[in-house]
């Protein structure tokens, strides 16, 4: 379709915060709220965006490509719209490299 590619625009982060905050981790619903951007795109720049407010918040930096990180936090924290929903809920921790997993097989394969 008409998926926009390289850096997302204000206009498009704008929408995927309002999306995050409606659907949670519902990356299909996420992606249809945006309409510029696919599935996995929209997937991707949520866990950019998650990494960045960890060390926004670790480092107290705000960082003026991702608004309203404090806002979006604080309704994950509370559970808010998050969690909900059958979609990959990995976006927090992603998987360390193939052969350096710590525990076990995690229950994966």
């Amino acid at each position: 379709g008409g998926e926009q590619t390289g850096r997302w625009t204000k206009a498009e982060h704008d929408l995927f915060l309002k999306a995050l905050a409606k659907y949670g981790k519902e990356w299909k619903k996420v992606a249809a709220y945006v309409r510029t951007r696919t599935v996995v795109q929209t997937r991707t720049h949520a866990q950019k965006y998650f990494q960045k407010l960890t060390k926004s918040q670790n480092t107290g930096e705000v960082d003026s490509d991702f608004g309203d990180a404090d806002l979006l936090m604080a309704s994950l924290a509370d559970g808010g719209a998050m969690g909900r929903g059958g979609e990959e809920n990995t976006v927090e921790r992603p998987a360390p490299p193939a052969g350096k997993r710590s525990r076990g097989s995690g229950g994966r394969g």
